[in-house]
């Protein structure tokens, strides 16, 4: 299911070329093992395809799998929908790094650990 589950990430990059993927839990269904391969080969991709890719994730092994393979204009949003008000705090690679070394949660919004950054 993996398999397929990767083969259907790759089929939906190309038929996004030139274009904007959205991609909801993509490490759904995967080993953790599995995220920084599938991560490469989306950056690989998306690249080559003139692909703007979004990703939604609870997973803070997808975010370390993303940081680990993530490649030049690659950004964390943290979304919060609070008090009536759509927030979000953006995170660049040496926050996220910074953030998942210290063991800081960076899905949390209410975390003020963890500043915005505009690297």
């Amino acid at each position: 299911d993996g398999i397929v589950h990767i083969f259907n990430i790759m089929l939906a990059l190309v038929n996004a070329k030139n274009g904007t993927l959205l991609l909801d839990e993509m490490e759904n269904g995967l080993h953790v093992r599995t995220l920084e391969q599938l991560w490469t080969i989306v950056n690989d991709l998306s690249k080559d395809l003139d692909v703007q890719v979004f990703v939604t994730t609870h997973s803070n092994d997808c975010i370390r799998a993303f940081k680990e393979n993530a490649r030049e204009a690659g950004r964390l949003f943290r979304i919060n929908y609070q008090n009536g008000e759509t927030m979000y705090k953006s995170h660049g690679f040496r926050t996220i790094e910074a953030s998942l070394s210290a063991n800081i949660d960076l899905r949390d919004y209410t975390n003020d650990e963890v500043s915005s950054d505009e690297d």
